[in-house]
């Protein structure tokens, strides 16, 4: 446990967090704050839920990896004619 003060900061309050504590937290820069009887929360953002989508489909597009198609998927157009 680490003792801090909370100081004046323009016409905010703020508390100073050693970087060992941001470290061993993982967390880097944007934080989500909340409020509990008694206590503040911080926790490191979460991502935005599609953040490093366009990277991994040009990567799956790239590898072999993939068929457009599944094989193990059927079609309707493979059905017989009437």
């Amino acid at each position: 446990m680490v003792h801090a003060r909370v100081v004046q900061w323009g016409n905010s309050r703020g508390v100073r967090i050693p970087k060992p504590l941001l470290e061993q937290a993982r967390i880097v820069d944007d934080v989500t704050l909340e409020v509990r009887p008694g206590e503040i929360v911080i926790r490191a953002a979460s991502p935005h839920p599609r953040e490093g989508w366009a990277e991994s489909m040009k990567a799956l597009a790239a590898s072999e990896a993939h068929s457009v198609w599944p094989d193990d998927m059927g079609d309707e157009l493979e059905l017989p004619p009437w």
